[in-house]
Parts: C-alpha cells; sequence; structure tokens
C-alpha cells in the first residue's frame, strides 16, 4: 500500500471532468485509460495544439487513437521499463520518447507521468516536455518538481493539505518570501486565506481577512492576467503603500480563473529585495495558479458536498424511517440515517459507510441479493427502465416487516444511485394477519371455514395439476348432531363437533386442511392416495369409540365419511370433486344404518 506522498485517493476527480485539472496548465497533457493499449481519452489545450489533427479533438476526446499512435520510446526497453516503474511508484519523471507532432517528423519530448483515478478507475496522465527547453520553461521548474505538484493536487485527499504544500515547494523553488492565495468572498471583499512564509518572514494573513476590492487595484489583477512590479515604488501610490506596510520589496501576482470566471489570484512577496522578475519564474507562478484553481474548485466542490449531505443528514435523521443510499455497481452503502443503527444498536451510522449493503442489510449473504431491486430497476446495460418500485418484505436480520420504495436519484457527485427507504409494517402486518385468521377461521371449531377451506383447495388443485402429487378429498359428516341438538341442547352439539374435530386433528399432520363445510359437514385433504387416506379414516373412527372411556358425556362420537381422488387424474371441478365425494359419504352413511 503507498502513504504518504504516493498515497492513491480513490476519489480523486469524483464528479469532475479533467478539463478542470489539464486544461489551463502551459504543457501538453495526455490522459489514457489504463487498460488494452492505453487508449487516449482526453487532451489539454497544450497537446492538441502539438499534435496532428484528428489525434486529438477540440473537445478533448481522443476516440480510437491508443498512446502508442503518439508516443514512441527510444527503444523497448525503455518503455517496459517506464510502465514498471509507473505501476509500481505511481509517478515517474525524466523519461525519453519522441511524440507525434503537428506539422513536423516526431519531436523529442522528455516525459512526466503519474497515475490518476477518476470514479474508482485507473487512468495515466502524462506530462511532455520539450527538449529544446520550451516545455521546461513554460512549467517554470525541473520536471520532477512539477511532476510532484501535480501528482499532490491530483491525489491530495485532504485539499487545504496539498495547497499549502505546493505553495511551500513553490515558495522554496523561486526563494521568496511569502507564496499566498486571495480569494473573493463577498462581491466587494477579498481574503489571504493561504499563506506560506520563508523562516523568519512575518505571516500577514492574520492581518488581511477583510480586504475591500477598492482598496487595492484587484479589479486590473484580474483584467490584466498579471501584476508584477520588482520595484514596488514604481506602482499606484495607494498599492504602494499597501504592500510597504507588509515590508514588501517586489511582488509578482497571477490571477486564477477556471472558464473565464475569477477565483482570485496567486502571489509571490520578496521582503529582501528588489528583483527582477525571470520569464521562468512567471511561467512558474502561473503553472502553480492553473493547479490551485483546480484544487480549489474540487475543494469548493467538496464543500457544497458535505453541506448537501450534512443538510440530507439532518432531515433523514428526523424521519421515523430506514434511509439509505448506494452505488448501484458496487453495492457499497454511500449514506445511512439514525433510524437503522438506532433499531439495530449501532452507534454510529457512519461506520456501515463503505460496506456493502447486502452484508449489512441481510443475514447470511455472500453476494448481492437475488431479490436486489436494482436487477429490477436497470436492464443489462445499466439504463434506467424503472425508476420507482414498492414492494413489501420481512428483513432477514431483525425479521419485521417493512414498506420499501425505491428509487433511483442522482446524488450530490451527479452519478446515479440506488435510493431505498423502509417504513416498518411489522404491527400492520400482524393485524392483517390476525384479521385473516379470523376471516378464515370457524369460531366454534377452529378448523378453516368454507370460504378459505374453498380458496385452499383451488390452490392444492394447480399443484395436483401441474405436479405429480397425489391428493384424497375426505367428506365428512359428524353423526347424531340434530339428536343430541334436541335432546340436550345446542351447547352439548357444539361439543360433540368440537370432540370430533379434536380427534380429527390428533390423526393427520400440521400441512393436512381441515375445514368446517355446514353446519355438521367437515372437509378433510389429504395428500396421499386414496387407499392410504382410507387408513387414516379408519384410524379417526376407532380413536373416537374410545375417546370416552368413562362415558362421561351423554353422547358418542361417530362420523359418516366419503373418500374420493383429488389429484391430476381426477376430473371435474372442485364443486363437483366436493359432491363426489360427498356422494359417496351419503351412501356409507345409508349402509351404517342398513339402508340402502
Amino acid at each position: 500500500t503507498k502513504t504518504g506522498f504516493f498515497q492513491e485517493n480513490e476519489d480523486f476527480l469524483m464528479g469532475h471532468h479533467f478539463k478542470e485539472i489539464y486544461n489551463n496548465l502551459q504543457i501538453p497533457v495526455i490522459v489514457c485509460a489504463c487498460r488494452d493499449d492505453y487508449p487516449v481519452v482526453y487532451t489539454n489545450v497544450c497537446a492538441r495544439i502539438l499534435l496532428p489533427r484528428g489525434f486529438a479533438s477540440e473537445g478533448g476526446d481522443s476516440g480510437g487513437v491508443r498512446l502508442r499512435d503518439v508516443l514512441a520510446f527510444e527503444d523497448e526497453g525503455m518503455a517496459q521499463n517506464f510502465f514498471t516503474a509507473l505501476a509500481d511508484l505511481g509517478c515517474v519523471a525524466g523519461y525519453r520518447a519522441s511524440v507525434a507532432a503537428r506539422g513536423s517528423e516526431d519531436r523529442p519530448v522528455t516525459i512526466t507521468a503519474n497515475m490518476i483515478r477518476s470514479e474508482g478507475e485507473p487512468y495515466l496522465a502524462l506530462y511532455l516536455f520539450d527538449d529544446e527547453g520550451a516545455g521546461r520553461a513554460a512549467a517554470g521548474m525541473g520536471t520532477d518538481v512539477f511532476s510532484s505538484a501535480v501528482y499532490l493536487a491530483t491525489h491530495a485527499q485532504d485539499v487545504d493539505d496539498a495547497i499549502r504544500k505546493i505553495l511551500a515547494f513553490a515558495g522554496t523553488q523561486v526563494q521568496v518570501s511569502r507564496v499566498y492565495i486571495f480569494e473573493p468572498v463577498q462581491e466587494d471583499t477579498t481574503r489571504n486565506t493561504y499563506e506560506w512564509c520563508a523562516p523568519g518572514v512575518e505571516p500577514m494573513i492574520q492581518n488581511l481577512q477583510e480586504l475591500k476590492m477598492s482598496d487595492y487595484d484587484y479589479s486590473g489583477i484580474i483584467r490584466g492576467g498579471l501584476y508584477v512590479a520588482d520595484d514596488i515604488s514604481e506602482l499606484p501610490e495607494n498599492d504602494a503603500a499597501i504592500l510597504a506596510a507588509q515590508n514588501i520589496k517586489a511582488i509578482a501576482i497571477v490571477p486564477m480563473t477556471i472558464a473565464g470566471t475569477p477565483l482570485g489570484y496567486v502571489g509571490f512577496d520578496d521582503c529582501e529585495k528588489r528583483r527582477a522578475w525571470t520569464g521562468e519564474e512567471i511561467a512558474s507562478l502561473r503553472s502553480i495558479a492553473n493547479l490551485i484553481a483546480s484544487l480549489l474548485i474540487r475543494r469548493n466542490y467538496e464543500r457544497q458536498r458535505e453541506s448537501s449531505l450534512k443538510t440530507m443528514q439532518t432531515i433523514s435523521d428526523n424521519i421515523n424511517s430506514v434511509i439509505y443510499v448506494n452505488d448501484i455497481k458496487t453495492h457499497e452503502i454511500l449514506f445511512i440515517n439514525k433510524k437503522f443503527t438506532a433499531d439495530r444498536g449501532i452507534a454510529d451510522s457512519s461506520s456501515l459507510v463503505g460496506k456493502k449493503c447486502w452484508q449489512v442489510l441481510q443475514a447470511g449473504q455472500t453476494g448481492p441479493c437475488s431479490f436486489c431491486p436494482i436487477r429490477r430497476m436497470l436492464d443489462a446495460d445499466g439504463n434506467v427502465v424503472m425508476e420507482n418500485y414498492s414492494w413489501e418484505f420481512q428483513n432477514t436480520v431483525d425479521k419485521q416487516w417493512y414498506y420499501v420504495r425505491d428509487s433511483m436519484i442522482e446524488w450530490i457527485d451527479g452519478r446515479l444511485v440506488h435510493m431505498e427507504t423502509a417504513v416498518n409494517i411489522s404491527q400492520r402486518k400482524e393485524y392483517e394477519r390476525q384479521l385473516e385468521r379470523f376471516a378464515s377461521v370457524d369460531a366454534l371449531t377452529g378448523t378453516y371455514n368454507r370460504m378459505w377451506g374453498y380458496k385452499a383447495m383451488a390452490e392444492t388443485r394447480t399443484i395436483a395439476l401441474t405436479a405429480d402429487i397425489p391428493f384424497s378429498l375426505v367428506f365428512i359428516d359428524v353423526d347424531g348432531l340434530k339428536a343430541v341438538n334436541d335432546a340436550y341442547g345446542h351447547d352439548a352439539g357444539d361439543e360433540l363437533l368440537i370432540d370430533a374435530v379434536g380427534v380429527i386433528r390428533k390423526n393427520i399432520r400440521r400441512g393436512d386442511l381441515l375445514c368446517r363445510w355446514g353446519g355438521d359437514e367437515f372437509l378433510l385433504l389429504l395428500q396421499c392416495e386414496t387407499e392410504y387416506a382410507e387408513k387414516i379414516m379408519q384410524k379417526i373412527k376407532a380413536d373416537m369409540e374410545t375417546a370416552d372411556p368413562a362415558r362421561s358425556k351423554p353422547y358418542r362420537i361417530s362420523i359418516s365419511y366419503g373418500v374420493t381422488e383429488f389429484d391430476k387424474g381426477s376430473a371435474g371441478s372442485i364443486d363437483e370433486i366436493v359432491a363426489r365425494a360427498d356422494k359417496i359419504m351419503y351412501k356409507n352413511k345409508m349402509r351404517k344404518h342398513g339402508k340402502t
């Protein structure tokens, strides 16, 4: 793992374009994707001037051009060494090659390069220095130092720290007293936001936090593109007075702009002597200004993102629903609110950020869930086919039921992400379950009622017609119910039915269906052949004869029944099958009473 200077930042350039980093650099920059043959994906303005037409488009997209089409090393050994060193170190400098040039033969250059990442993907950035020195002068410093500055700018995890380090080695290189940045903070006010001072030089940043633009020639600096004085006494009286109070003897300032928008300026102060600023020093300042401008854009973007994330966190933490956001490609959690962590007893919701959603939200998963809603909402090419999706789901960790709403949204960094909001509906589901039980169960016997019995048989009928599974239907009639009601009252008749059901239940499996079809009529659906169903019924009849050995009740439990097939070989509808079993029951009942 690379640390310190060479540590890679996976989030570098997230949501930004390469042009925001490289377009203003005064040397050619070529960016390639790190895959077969290194296809060129971006060229900055200087590279588009250098390369032949067709090798780099105005928009920076070079289409099918590969790195080998643009660049040739002196020999194959150097090329191999270049890519090996780059893979090991992440940043290299001083490699000689030749580059295809506009309107001329290949031009010799010295290459500095570093590995970068954009939205998790690796890229290679190459900086081309003209061997005649023009490129080196344009950068204003040696290739090693320039490479370090660019690497620092593009890989910084802490933008503020990167800016301070760049100011420090720029000041050391040019040997000045101070290097600083001023940014506009209001329509008419500027502020000294960053400052580096050489040893022994008094810092001024604390005194320059509220400087009116009208107090000095701010607009002239921005419009002119350069503000340089070898001797501050040559400046307008007001500007000279402000600088003299800071012990400044010579000054050079370059404005920072992105796409024509001013971001402020970077300045060099010499408090030791008057000096003649060289072209190389001014070019150095321009390069530093361009690098820092890109970092300020990134800083402002990150601050806006942090502010948006904080606002979202505050709002979502006060909603009584689980909310999380994850990446649609990696399934990594980007955001989660406190409701989820509070329910799970997790102290810090940020501890879950970066983990896979299926690792955190579900139990026993070794990969993305088979029921993942992202699969429904995106097609095979990653295009959104369903922006919103709602469903009910019982979580595999806490066993709670949730009403879930999934959405595809644009995240704060501009990418498409998946957001899920889940409301706990376990109480509602339990209430519905109880209502369903009340609606499906016969109040007296606890068996299914006729409506739910019919529904269950219809579902079983579908299974029987499509699978090689035998079912038998038994029509049961409890003998003597009317006589018991007439002789002993309806309470005794109800007790007779309850006792009969109790004996039946003792002899059937949990999955077998028993429903009350009418007053003294019951249907029993068994998963077996009719021969085995007959044996079960005979066992039930035998148990009924011994159910009250003390003869404590004024009745004996007895039933009549009829068994018929209920499998795929049976013809007719459910009503016809029930009627057939009823007819068999009636014949058996008549035979039992000696009637034909």
